[in-house]
């Protein structure tokens, strides 16, 4: 892009590829964050090629949910999860860091800060602490239900207020920051690609867990079916030729449930 109108229309690109859906609490919900990322190079010489960069980072967090209150189920509520673990990952590193700072003014040994805890903090590492001027906007609702999370929110926003950044001015030959700027472009690709990973492989562990579920179903189904096979011995032949029937249908279901449950073991290896 090369004008402000032009970063406009990236916006309102990237805000249709925002996953939403409707709960109890409200009709359009945010289901993930969204992150744009702007980068901006100005060359200061033809000749020597010297530029100057810098990358603008535009963060939309997704409210803390009360999955009680909201009522989600299924994938939702498996999104609700995924946003309140990634605010709680964000808000623990943000703790971390102003203390880091704290003890390193009264010359205390601090442990590493670990910034690998979601892919949400990796891509937020240059914002929290780092080479960046930043900003935070709260939102909170004034309804007395919502009393918790607003709190939350607030408390959150006053231990942003104590990050201190350290801003450089970044420099160098135009040819060295967009070799930068490729590097960069593909660490937060990789980032967000393992994210992608260890989601895919949840969705597998979960889907496991129910052909589990689903065989163990079936095998109960089979093992009444056996019961009464013992306990009435005289039965019609329709009846003897139903049972049959239903019999090798639970086979046959149980064989495919152990076909995907392979399947699914191979995929996540």
């Amino acid at each position: 892009v090369a004008s402000h109108a032009e970063v406009a229309l990236v916006l309102k690109d990237g805000n249709t590829h925002k996953t939403q859906a409707s709960t109890v609490l409200n009709n359009s919900s945010s289901r993930a964050h969204t992150i744009l990322e702007i980068y901006v190079r100005k060359l200061l010489s033809d000749t020597t090629g010297a530029a100057t960069s810098a990358k603008i980072t535009i963060v939309d967090l997704a409210g803390s949910e009360n999955v009680k209150q909201s009522e989600v189920r299924g994938e939702l509520l498996q999104q609700a999860s995924n946003i309140n673990l990634s605010l709680m990952e964000l808000g623990r590193v943000v703790e971390k860091v102003v203390e880091h700072d704290n003890n390193e003014d009264s010359q205390k040994s601090t442990a590493p800060i670990s910034f690998r805890g979601s892919a949400l903090t990796k891509l937020l590492k240059e914002s929290i602490g780092g080479n960046s001027k930043a900003t935070i906007l709260v939102t909170i609702s004034p309804m007395l239900s919502d009393s918790l999370q607003t709190l939350n929110s607030l408390r959150f926003a006053d231990r942003a207020k104590h990050l201190r950044n350290h801003a450089q001015f970044n420099e160098g030959a135009f040819s060295e920051n967009k070799t930068q700027l490729k590097i960069m472009n593909e660490e937060h690709r990789i980032v967000l690609e393992r994210h992608k990973l260890e989601q895919k492989h949840i969705e597998l562990l979960n889907k496991q867990a129910k052909y589990e579920q689903d065989a163990a179903n079936l095998r109960r189904q089979q093992r009444a079916l056996s019961s009464k096979i013992a306990q009435h011995t005289a039965m019609s032949d329709a009846e003897k030729t139903a049972i049959k029937e239903r019999w090798e249908e639970l086979g046959g279901e149980e064989k495919r449930l152990r076909d995907l449950q392979k399947a699914i073991k191979e995929e996540i290896e």
